[in-house]
């Protein structure tokens, strides 16, 4: 790890750490900076805003769902387990998450700016998990099944904010619900051959 990394990796530990205690609206770059041990200008030089520290946490998210090469296996199962790493890499968040939602019903406004950002980028997460699972296709094709796939682990997501088991039991089964019925919208050629003379409303989704 470069220098540089060490020192983002030491901001956003502390991201985590401040946004666990407090509601989003009320975190500075400044709270930040003191729990990270860091300077408000080692900040302002890896991270000018709280909405880019937020999308330095969702590349962490990312990083740590895409690192461990996948095992063989059908398209649901290969999404199933990206989108599975994804859940424990945000663990750390939780409470986090669970702070924002109470915001968001209280209709702060830094909770939904936050949301919005996270909104823009899980779009993107989706479109990499595509990828990771090899089941890529065209740039509109990805569009869909990305936003398909957005729908599947936002259900997902909310059964994990309130699971509490060890092994994650509620979430998974979930996810495993929520994901045989987007994979069967989808519909990706490597799984039926009878896509091809599927009708326009299945081809939509074949690569």
């Amino acid at each position: 790890m470069t220098a540089t990394e060490e020192v983002e990796a030491k901001i956003l530990d502390g991201a985590v750490r401040v946004i666990a205690d407090r509601p989003w609206s009320k975190v500075a770059l400044v709270d930040i900076a003191r729990e990270a041990g860091v300077s408000i200008s080692d900040i302002y030089r890896h991270y000018r805003s709280r909405q880019a520290v937020l999308c330095g946490l969702h590349r962490r998210i990312d990083l740590e769902m895409l690192a461990a090469p996948l095992d063989a296996g059908s398209p649901k199962d290969r999404l199933f387990d990206l989108l599975m790493r994804r859940f424990d890499a945000l663990a750390p968040l939780k409470p986090a998450f669970k702070n924002g939602v109470a915001e968001l019903r209280r209709g702060r406004l830094a909770t939904l700016e936050a949301g919005l950002v996270g909104g823009l980028r899980l779009h993107r997460s989706m479109i990499w998990v595509l990828e990771a699972a090899g089941l890529e296709g065209s740039c509109v094709v990805n569009e869909l099944r990305a936003k398909v796939l957005s729908v599947a682990y936002l259900s997902a997501f909310r059964a994990w904010l309130e699971d509490e088991s060890p092994d994650l039991t509620k979430t998974m089964a979930t996810l495993d619900k929520n994901l045989g019925r987007a994979v069967g919208f989808m519909r990706f050629r490597d799984e039926s051959a009878e896509a091809d003379s599927a009708g326009p409303e299945i081809n939509a989704f074949a690569n």
